[in-house]
């Protein structure tokens, strides 16, 4: 439920406030990168042992800076494309890459788990939620250029019989 109603939250504040999303993602970013410090801390693995598991936490937090940066560009003219892309690889990358953590006890993580799956939710609602509103505003453009090449009907006056 908590999943849910936190993506329509976002998906609201995605499609009418670029620039509250641009806020919201880079904490998103934020986020994720501490639940990769949280990874690492609790590993005794070396640096190059690390990079490769990390690189889903790492493109989480490149999906976070990618829409913030989309969202506060002059124009916009390529936010909702980010949206979307960000979107999707925030929720892949941030939330079900580490699914599991919602239903097991031990998390490789330093994290409280309950913080830990708190960061996990984070990640995973606003991927959700950022990539229906990018779906949604590339729809809308769409009917929009669609609108403009209809040509006009042409009314023609109605003359009496006869």
């Amino acid at each position: 439920l908590a999943i849910a109603l936190g993506a329509v939250a976002v998906f609201f504040i995605a499609s009418r406030r670029p620039r509250a999303m641009a806020v919201v993602a880079l904490l998103i970013a934020a986020i994720a990168a501490l639940q990769l410090v949280g990874t690492w801390e609790a590993t005794t693995a070396n640096l190059l042992q690390r990079i490769g598991p990390s690189s889903y936490a790492l493109g989480a937090v490149v999906a976070g800076i990618a829409i913030a940066l989309a969202a506060t560009e002059q124009t916009q003219r390529h936010y909702p494309e980010w949206l979307l892309v960000g979107g999707v690889a925030l929720a892949i990358t941030g939330g079900l890459a580490h699914i599991d953590w919602l239903t097991h006890s031990q998390l490789p993580t330093v994290w409280n788990a309950g913080v830990a799956r708190g960061l996990l939710i984070g990640q995973l609602v606003t991927g959700l939620g950022a990539a229906a509103a990018g779906v949604t505003l590339l729809e809308a453009r769409v009917r929009a250029a669609q609108a403009e090449r209809v040509p006009p009907v042409e009314v023609l006056p109605v003359t009496g019989a006869g």
